[in-house]
């Protein structure tokens, strides 16, 4: 279970290939992208489960791109549980 608000970190890339900063740049924008989408989801909810397939649907993204920025932040295999610290009493 992820603390809410969620913070996605990006592969890094020190490199000069240019389609391989490209790629990272555009994987940045869609971890920004998905990490907007849930805070802006949890501002109000004391627990909430996110699926990978919803969070593809609402964003227009592939599953595997989701799958592949959420899953090491804390995710299971289908999805991820954030929690909001705000409400501690309800957990």
């Amino acid at each position: 279970m992820e603390e809410y608000p969620i913070r996605i970190h990006p592969k890094i890339y020190r490199g000069r290939d240019k389609k391989k900063l490209q790629k990272l740049r555009v994987q940045g924008e869609q971890a920004k992208a998905i990490e907007a989408y849930i805070n802006k989801e949890m501002k109000r909810c004391e627990q909430k489960f996110f699926s990978y397939q919803e969070i593809a649907y609402k964003l227009n993204l592939s599953l595997s791109v989701v799958t592949n920025l959420l899953f090491p932040v804390d995710g299971g295999h289908t999805g991820i549980t954030v929690y909001n610290p705000k409400y501690k009493n309800g957990l």
